[in-house]
């Protein structure tokens, strides 16, 4: 069986680039949860399959736009995966954050912080698994590339235990 015959491939680029282009979180979520394929660029191994789950709740309060167990070689862990909108403003005109990227950031903080503090919930809802990776994917590859959220990022990256990708992740 072709790839094509599974996924429609230009009807997922086209509605991908409709997604980007208005800038619609919702629209972005959708497209993710029909088409698994697009966490290609995200998953540690690019062969098998992928078993992708779509929000999952944790803490009554808490959830995740995305997860999926990464079965590596030093050991398995857990993926959880926040997706905020394709184009959203990174950095205001003084180069610090905006309070979008700090509230998503936060967001993703707020599951460590949980995780930390009940350990029993975090046993019944993923698992012996102990390890765990965070994904945030917000905004675009343009702005991450400009030097000052270049080294922010980086040093993001270092010092929180998340990963930030931007949103054209999924159009590799």
């Amino acid at each position: 069986m072709k790839l094509e015959e599974i996924w429609n491939i230009n009807k997922v680029e086209q509605d991908i680039r409709a997604a980007f282009a208005e800038n619609s979180e919702t629209k972005l979520l959708a497209l993710l949860k029909d088409n698994s394929f697009l966490f290609y660029e995200l998953f540690s191994r690019k062969m098998g399959v992928q078993p992708v789950f779509c929000e999952v709740n944790f803490g009554g309060s808490l959830r995740c736009d995305f997860a999926w167990l990464n079965d590596n070689s030093d050991g398995p862990e857990w993926v959880l995966v926040e997706v905020e909108k394709p184009k959203m403003r990174l950095f205001n005109k003084d180069a610090k954050p905006s309070s979008e990227l700090n509230k998503a950031i936060e967001q993703v903080k707020s599951w460590q912080r949980y995780f930390a503090e009940n350990p029993q919930d975090k046993k019944s809802v993923f698992g012996a698994v102990a390890r765990f990776r965070y994904i945030l994917i917000c905004g675009d590859t343009k702005e991450w590339k400009e030097e000052n959220a270049a080294k922010w990022r980086v040093y993001e990256n270092g010092t929180n235990n998340i990963e930030i990708k931007s949103s054209d992740v999924f159009c590799r």
